[in-house]
């Protein structure tokens, strides 16, 4: 899995509801979800997070894939936020996923 952002510092939106893109290589379907959290402090110095939702994006598929955050999840001005895509290989065994 790619996920096509930036490598060097944090990304950043104007968008409350952005949409998030990602390769994947892999041909076999695994279960796939997006897991969003919020930093406690705005700046991303406190590195504890707040979970925001878990959203179901079913199986996965080849390419490239979006996902638009829902109007029940829209982001806030001056929060710094972490998304992890989750591809379930092995969904008795969460740690390798």
């Amino acid at each position: 899995m790619t996920a096509l952002a930036p490598q060097g510092h944090t990304g950043q939106t104007a968008a409350s509801r952005p949409t998030l893109t990602w390769f994947l290589a892999e041909q076999t379907p695994y279960p796939l979800e997006l897991q969003l959290y919020r930093y406690l402090s705005a700046d991303g110095e406190d590195s504890r997070l707040e979970p925001l939702g878990i959203f179901d994006l079913g199986e996965s598929q080849p390419g490239y894939q979006h996902f638009t955050l829902p109007a029940s999840h829209p982001l806030q001005p001056g929060k710094t936020y972490r998304w992890k895509l989750v591809l379930a290989c092995e969904p008795s065994r969460p740690s390798r996923n």
